[in-house]
């Protein structure tokens, strides 16, 4: 009873201030089930296969059969999820806003069903101007053109795919062209390295990533155009393995392009991106250590594997029965010079490319949808040679029937 007691006036107190304040909180969210089968099992999938990235390579027992080739199945809740939009008093002119979200997709597949942190950014807003600070978007997804998969993988790894803790800075130099500058750093998806994936190799480097991104939203339509370029640092290492100070980096940049056009019938949106050491950002790719510059020290050079990618979606503008559906296409483009990998920090550095195809059809009434997809991914698994360029190259596929069933509030 004590604790019911204080824990009403806690709720109380924030109601008064923010009567006085002119505060507001708006809760929204949704409770998301989904039931899905695939017929390969180890797949690259985190969150008991939720996030589906691509299938697991040929695994032969004793007599040649493939162990992978089984069917699985799986039903999970961990996308429900719950988002509070804040909005306050005026700052310095600007219109002030914040928003956090969380939902119970855990850190990782020991802490599933775990709450954690999706987006907690501020916003303040004036006229020409913004600025957003927190944790939102890697600019490589782009909120305003990404896939309408029932999947909530969105495409990835065809699709860049990161949340980051970052200033971000966008400038409406019209009504129809914005520029966007953001600095950034890594939280829940991270570069890798020697001692595993952690946000330690772009901290200990020094400096943000950083990103320009210029977009266009024609006044009087839905169609919106970018292109943007990023720049990455990382230190893979701060002592060498014979036990010397190394401030050696490595510098990683990537290019995107997208294109939304809404029609009265359909929405189309395309998506391609140029990505350098994409591991963080849930891609195949990473880079690879490839000599030894100093015998005396140990100190060492890095080169980026360098990913290619584009997608395609197309969408019904239905209300009540929508169809869609998703095509994309990825490619391990190796190292840049002609160099062997001593040691490869990467994500399929056996897979020369990888492609997805996914029909869909949703069903909305009112709060409620129910969405079903099936998912054709294929990844060609081969041998990493000279430049980390994969040869004899054989495709592996899963197919992946998804049913989803959410309720909004």
């Amino acid at each position: 009873m004590k604790k019911f007691f204080t824990l009403f006036l806690m709720f109380f107190s924030i109601f008064i201030i923010a009567q006085e304040n002119q505060f507001g909180i708006k809760f929204s969210g949704y409770v998301k089930s989904d039931y899905f089968v695939d017929t390969r099992i180890n797949n690259v999938y985190p969150r008991e296969g939720h996030f589906f990235l691509y299938p697991s390579n040929i695994s032969k027992d004793s007599a040649g059969k493939d162990i992978n080739e089984k069917i699985n199945m799986n039903m999970l809740a961990i996308q429900t999820r719950l988002k509070g939009d804040v909005k306050g008093p005026d700052f310095l002119n600007a219109k002030t806003s914040g928003t956090i979200e969380a939902e119970f997709f855990g850190h990782s597949d020991a802490d599933i069903n775990g709450l954690r942190l999706r987006h907690a950014f501020m916003k303040l807003k004036w006229e020409k101007f913004e600025i957003l600070a927190g944790q939102y978007w890697h600019p490589m997804f782009s909120v305003d053109c990404y896939a309408g998969t029932v999947s909530f993988n969105t495409g990835t790894p065809i699709q860049p795919f990161s949340r980051n803790p970052q200033l971000r800075l966008s400038f409406n130099l019209t009504k129809s062209f914005t520029v966007l500058a953001i600095g950034s750093s890594e939280r829940d998806f991270t570069s890798t390295g020697p001692d595993g994936a952690s946000s330690k190799y772009v901290r200990n480097s020094g400096r943000p990533m950083g990103h320009l991104q210029l977009q266009l939203k024609p006044d009087g339509t839905e169609n919106v155009f970018g292109i943007g370029v990023d720049v990455k640092a990382i230190n893979p290492e701060d002592v060498t393995y014979k036990i010397y100070k190394t401030d050696k980096s490595l510098i990683s940049k990537s290019a995107l392009a997208y294109a939304k056009i809404k029609t009265k019938p359909v929405t189309i949106k395309f998506y391609t991106s140029y990505v350098e050491n994409g591991f963080n950002l849930m891609q195949i790719g990473g880079y690879a250590c490839v000599d030894t510059t100093n015998l005396a020290t140990g100190e060492r050079d890095y080169e980026n594997i360098r990913t290619g990618s584009a997608w395609l979606d197309i969408s019904s503008n239905t209300k009540k029965f929508q169809y869609g559906i998703f095509a994309g296409f990825s490619r391990n483009l190796g190292l840049e010079n002609k160099t062997d990998g001593i040691k490869y920090y990467s994500r399929g550095s056996n897979i020369d490319y990888i492609y997805r195809i996914s029909p869909r059809f949703v069903y909305n009434l009112n709060n409620f949808s129910i969405g079903a997809e099936i998912e054709h991914t294929v990844a060609a698994y081969g041998t990493s040679g000279t430049q980390a360029i994969v040869g004899n190259a054989e495709e592996v596929a899963n197919d992946r029937l998804i049913i989803s069933l959410t309720y909004k509030f």
